[in-house]
């Protein structure tokens, strides 16, 4: 374990604040008083998660960097939105006023500000949606954001910050509205706000495409054709390259309707194909249009996270402290069992102390990397989406970019680059397939002493899986299934994947908290599956898949999924059905320029139904 003190969040804000000239009045202004922002920003008092969430989106910048460290009771307010979120799917609005009754909905580990906004306006909206007297909730709403956002909706200038639930809920206000003459100018301010208030990507893709879905609309109206087509190009550009696209449907409808009107229909014959194909596939999966504006509840649900109590609980073992031991000098080991079975929370000073002795952050950590540059985070985050998009030359660039700016002192550093070589390397067939397994191995002991050498995980002693992994010791190890899977040993790969399946199941945060990997563990299983020729379960693990794409609103392995769950219903004898699925899949992963999956779906339509297609 690395025993060096990084900056805190407070001190990370504080030079932001700096740096861009914020006022911090108007930062917290709604939210928190003054004194008390000033005690989070020295450290004297907790920032909890969601006032921090808030006020990073508010400063432009993204949560989504860090892991927090949530209480138990913190959790169990994320953990109840989530449960919203599903309601609201479903347009379950009496089960959605149920969970407003839970004690968890006022949480008082979590800021109030921003806690009674969220429930109050899911209040109104599950009220007026059963009782169909929508006619005043737009007034409703304007009251309900002008708690926090003061200046909204008439003067709201460059003093106004935002936080991606403040932007949600004008969202809301403007659906709610018919005045578009008044809703034109909001919009015109969010579009401009989010593309240039929202300086890290990872935050303006959530958000930018849900503005310009509202926005086209109006454009188009006023015979702004061009317009539109910049507008909606941008936005659709950024739904394909980063997978957020849940208002696809919405941004690509008048970006074709516009392209026509400017007489550019033929070129555009390929996206009416996609959007028709899309509007199929949403409907497949019971997110029509008409539930566009539910997903503006789930953009902060699923945070990477991690409970306090099982971290430390982890850490304490795996270093193999007792209980008396980590906490001599801190408090009596009766308060730090407490604290570990979560009938307690430690306070400021215990859990300064606590992590300090462990090496930990006070109330944050990284998922992959260590450093106190967010700008070398965002670069990260460029790394994930050029992977993702398949652009090997530029990753290349940006790692060596990366390389020269970490501290290549901290291991969990230097294993990040070399999962990242690998990945490279291995897609360019420099590492020969017999060698790509023991290459995983040595990237994963950068950091984790005694890994095994034997192939077949069942064979590992049952004390490994015990250890607290990070994500890029996660990263390694799905490094070595795919290994194993070069190799076809596809058993020993489906036993690595499952281990690691395990892994986050056995926590008590759900495994879709950290979806980011658990969607690439689950895609691995289900192709495992297939070729095992265990078509049962590689159909259960494709829906899985399904399933965590549509509650994390990150649509880019959709068709991985919809591909898989084709060949699985082709084996077990649903001939129609898969036929309609491998089609859905091929558009969908066209659409994604998942080039890969595009021709292995297209493929398989082609054998399945006997004859070639002219997909365009």
């Amino acid at each position: 374990m690395d025993n060096r003190m990084k900056k805190t969040m407070g001190q990370l804000m504080e030079d932001t604040i700096e740096e861009r000239n914020m006022n911090r009045g108007d930062l917290c202004r709604g939210l928190c008083s003054a004194s008390a922002f000033t005690k989070y920003l020295n450290g004297d008092r907790r920032m909890d998660r969601l006032l921090m969430t808030a006020l990073m989106q508010r400063m432009g910048l993204s949560p989504d960097k860090f892991v927090t460290l949530l209480t138990e009771k913190e959790y169990d307010y994320f953990d109840w939105r989530q449960h919203i979120a599903m309601a609201l799917l479903g347009h379950d609005w009496e089960k959605v006023l149920d969970l407003l009754k839970k004690d968890a909905a006022q949480e008082p580990t979590c800021n109030q500000a921003v806690r009674d906004q969220f429930s109050d306006m899911l209040r109104i909206r599950a009220e007026t949606e059963l009782s169909g007297r929508k006619a005043d909730c737009a007034r409703l709403y304007e009251e309900i954001i002008q708690r926090t956002v003061k200046d909204f909706p008439e003067r709201m200038s460059a003093r106004t910050y935002l936080s991606m639930q403040e932007v949600s809920f004008i969202l809301l206000w403007l659906d709610a509205r018919k005045d578009r003459k008044r809703t034109a100018g909001v919009l015109a301010f969010l579009e401009n706000y989010i593309r240039t208030r929202y300086s890290e990507e990872r935050e303006q893709v959530k958000l930018y495409p849900k503005v310009v879905a509202r926005y086209l609309p109006v454009l188009f109206d006023e015979g702004r054709y061009h317009e539109c087509m910049t507008m909606g190009k941008r936005a659709i550009e950024m739904m394909v390259t980063s997978g957020y696209a849940s208002s696809m449907e919405a941004v690509l409808e008048v970006y074709v309707q516009a392209g026509e009107k400017l007489g550019l229909g033929e070129q555009l014959h390929r996206q009416k194909i996609q959007l028709e194909a899309w509007r199929e596939l949403m409907d497949e999966l019971g997110q029509g249009k008409a539930s566009s504006d539910d997903e503006l509840y789930m953009m902060d649900v699923w945070q990477e996270t991690d409970l306090l109590d099982e971290v430390l609980c982890r850490n304490r073992q795996y270093q193999g402290y007792s209980q008396e031991a980590l906490s001599e000098g801190i408090c009596t080991p009766e308060t730090l069992s407490r604290i570990e079975t979560a009938r307690r929370a430690p306070n400021t000073g215990t859990f300064r102390a606590l992590k300090e002795k462990l090496h930990l952050q006070e109330d944050y950590y990284y998922s992959s990397i260590e450093t106190d540059d967010l700008a070398l985070l965002d670069l990260e985050w460029q790394i994930d989406k050029l992977i993702l998009n398949r652009q090997w030359e530029e990753v290349e660039k940006a790692l060596q970019e990366i390389k020269e700016k970490l501290d290549l002192s901290y291991g969990c550093n230097r294993q990040y680059i070399e999962n990242i070589k690998f990945t490279i390397d291995s897609n360019a067939g420099r590492v020969p397939i017999e060698q790509q397994f023991e290459t995983a191995r040595k990237i994963l002991s950068i950091t984790v002493d005694n890994v095994p050498e034997e192939k077949d995980v069942e064979k590992w002693d049952k004390s490994f899986w015990e250890r607290p992994f990070r994500a890029e010791e996660i990263e390694a190890m799905m490094q070595m299934a795919d290994a194993l899977e070069h190799e076809k040993k596809w058993a020993q790969a489906r036993g690595l994947l499952e281990k690691l399946f395990e892994y986050f199941k056995r926590s008590k945060v759900r495994p879709e908290f950290h979806f980011r990997k658990v969607i690439l563990v689950v895609a691995r299983l289900s192709q495992c599956c297939g070729f095992l020729k265990n078509y049962g379960e590689e159909l259960t693990y494709s829906e899985e898949g399904i399933h965590l794409c549509q509650t994390s609103g990150t649509w880019k392995m959709l068709a991985t999924f919809v591909n898989n769950k084709a060949d699985a219903l082709e084996h077990l004898g649903e001939k129609e059905t898969s036929l309609h699925f491998y089609r859905l899949a091929f558009y969908n992963a066209d659409l994604f320029k998942k080039d890969g999956t595009a021709r292995i779906a297209g493929r398989s339509y082609e054998q399945l139904c006997g004859q070639p297609v002219e997909w365009y």
